[in-house]
């Protein structure tokens, strides 16, 4: 054989190749469907929840007592005034009759409102009908949460 047909042969075998390649590379690229992914990961319900119909959710003790804490301990370094109105009214009046009086406790928990008080441990109790959340944080500051209803609480502290 000549060099020649050598060549002819390789070019021709590599336009094949080439032909091969891009027909295979087009037929997966047109049976790709990005639905097959994402069934993989995700569920997808039945049916969805029609306008009045809801459902259950349990939600524990400990996230409630986070939930309470956190808004509380945001309240403090973000809206004070709505952490004041957050105390329980006669334990107010008692302990902090001013709203500096206040601040000044907030200060000392805060050591100057550079360190956000972190929980832990809580316990429950009940009082004259109404559940507790009792949250020790990391400084041994103790919070009291007085549960009257869903997200409706007052607050006292232990000292």
């Amino acid at each position: 054989m000549s060099n020649n047909t050598k060549v002819v042969i390789l070019i021709v075998s590599i336009f094949i190749l080439v032909g091969i390649y891009i027909l295979v590379n087009r037929t997966i690229k047109s049976n790709y469907n990005p639905a097959y992914d994402l069934e993989d990961f995700y569920t997808i319900p039945d049916r969805r929840l029609a306008v009045n119909e809801y459902k259950n959710v349990s939600v524990s003790n400990e996230d409630m007592v986070k939930k309470y804490f956190n808004i509380f301990i945001s309240n403090i370094f973000d809206n004070k005034e709505a952490s004041y109105d957050l105390l329980d009214e006669d334990y107010r009046e008692l302990k902090y009759p001013t709203y500096g009086t206040y601040l000044n406790y907030l200060n000392r928990i805060t050591n100057d409102f550079t360190e956000t008080p972190i929980i832990s441990q809580y316990r429950l109790d009940e009082e004259n009908g109404k559940v507790l959340y009792i949250v020790l944080d990391s400084n041994n500051y103790e919070y009291v949460f007085i549960i009257e209803a869903v997200m409706k609480y007052r607050v006292r502290f232990n000292i």
